[in-house]
C-alpha cells in the first residue's frame, strides 16, 4: 500500500513541476513582448498563477516529508530540494528581477503592483530552505 502512496506523489510533483516550467516559460515570453497595459496585466495574472504553484510545491514537499519511513524516501525528498533549489530558484530570481525592471518603467498595473510583487520575489527561498 505505501508504495502506491509514493507513486501518486511522485506523479503530483511531476505534475507540479510541469505546471511551475509552463508558467515560468510563459512568463520569459512576456517579459520578451513589447511593454503595455495588457502585457503587464498578462505578467500579474501568470505571478498569481506562480504563487499558487509554489504553494502547491511547498504543499508537496511537507507532506511528502512528514511521511518519509527509511533513509531511502529521505534521500528521495533531498533530492527534490536540491533539484528546486539548483534548477527553479534561479530562474525564479531572474525573471523577478526583469519584472521589478520593467516595474520601474511601467505607469501600469506592474507600478501598481510593485509592493505585492517584492513580496513575492521575497518569498522564493521559502521552498528552497525547506530541510
Amino acid at each position: 500500500m505505501r508504495d502506491n502512496v509514493l507513486v501518486i506523489i511522485k506523479k503530483s510533483f511531476q505534475e507540479i513541476m510541469e505546471e511551475r516550467g509552463k508558467i515560468l516559460s510563459t512568463i520569459e515570453e512576456k517579459l520578451k513582448e513589447e511593454q503595455s497595459v495588457e502585457n503587464e496585466e498578462e505578467i500579474l495574472k501568470l505571478l498569481e498563477m506562480n504563487k499558487n504553484s509554489r504553494a502547491d510545491l511547498k504543499n508537496f514537499l511537507k507532506t511528502y516529508h512528514e511521511n518519509i519511513n527509511s533513509e531511502e524516501e529521505m534521500e528521495y525528498y533531498r533530492t527534490i530540494i536540491d533539484f528546486v533549489r539548483l534548477v527553479y530558484m534561479q530562474i525564479e530570481e531572474d525573471l523577478f528581477e526583469r519584472i521589478l525592471e520593467r516595474a520601474e518603467r511601467s505607469i501600469g498595473p506592474l507600478k501598481a503592483n510593485k509592493d505585492w510583487i517584492l513580496k513575492e520575489a521575497a518569498d522564493i527561498d521559502f521552498i528552497y530552505d525547506n530541510k
